[in-house]
């Protein structure tokens, strides 16, 4: 009566890849790898101007970027408010433990993430989304904001501004960068 939630989920996939080594050197015989998951959801009233969710994971999983087989579970924990009718805010945290086939530890993960929305007008909105990444490859720190306009029901104009940084620096790190996006729909 209160709408509140609560649900348990299981399910596996079955992968195929090569077995996973300490180097790339030799790639041994492909073989089946058995992905289980096990998770757990609490939500409470979605109706109300502040809610939160609370996740929980256990899974095993097969990593191919890093080059590993191993289990893990993850915790994430979300508050959502709505303000004044045309704001919403977010704050998530995401902490991920790491394991290897072994048992050994692998990694230790944390994300979070704020997002910030505002509806101006029925046609004019804007969104902020800012998120700190670390693992064991360093830390990651990003903004992501767009401004929208829709001028028809399937018509728009975007203005935006991402950053991003990384920790020690890589190669892949965008900077900044500002974007402008114009998008109409022909009709025939």
């Amino acid at each position: 009566t209160n709408f509140w939630s609560a649900r348990v989920r299981y399910s596996y996939d079955l992968v195929r890849f090569n077995e996973f080594t300490p180097t790339f050197g030799r790639l041994p015989e492909t073989r089946i790898y058995i992905i289980p998951r096990a998770r757990f959801f609490l939500n409470s009233n979605e109706n109300r101007p502040l809610f939160f969710n609370y996740q929980f994971r256990w899974e095993k999983f097969a990593q191919f970027r890093e080059n590993y087989y191993g289990r893990g579970y993850t915790h994430e924990l979300a508050a959502n408010a709505r303000l004044f009718g045309h704001t919403r805010i977010e704050f998530r945290g995401i902490y991920v433990r790491e394991f290897l086939q072994d048992g050994s530890p692998f990694q230790i993960r944390r994300l979070f993430v704020t997002r910030l929305a505002h509806q101006f007008t029925r046609k004019l909105r804007a969104r902020l989304l800012g998120q700190v990444a670390n693992n064991r490859h360093g830390q990651e720190f990003n903004v992501n904001s767009v401004v929208a306009y829709d001028f028809t029901a399937r018509s728009a104009v975007f203005a935006g501004y991402n950053f991003q940084r990384q920790s020690p620096t890589r190669p892949g790190n965008l900077g900044h960068e500002l974007f402008f996006k114009f998008s109409y729909l022909f009709q025939f």
